[in-house]
């Protein structure tokens, strides 16, 4: 990612890119296994928004693997926290589809 890029905030991010453009950066985050520029976060909450629940979960099951991983393979128990908010989010993403 260039540097101008890294230098914004992600709502920042949407703002000087536009959602599209933002998303796809996102994406290309997620797909490098970071979660630079809250990519996670910041997509689940855009397709949620969008009611694009399937896009939703799919980025969700990669937080919770990204972030098992961080936790319990890196020892980052700074980051448990993080882990239990996306897997509480992806429960209630699921039933949302379900419901």
């Amino acid at each position: 990612m260039n540097t101008v890029v890294t230098c914004l905030k992600p709502n920042q991010l949407e703002q000087e890119l536009g959602i599209e453009k933002a998303i796809e950066l996102y994406e290309r985050d997620i797909s490098n296994n970071t979660d630079e520029n809250d990519a996670f976060y910041r997509l689940s909450q855009i397709y949620r928004s969008r009611n694009q629940i399937e896009d939703e979960i799919r980025v969700l099951k990669e937080a919770v693997a990204f972030y098992e991983y961080v936790v319990f393979i890196q020892h980052l128990d700074s980051r448990l926290s993080t882990l239990n908010a996306f897997t509480s989010r992806l429960k209630e993403a699921r039933s949302l589809l379900s419901g």
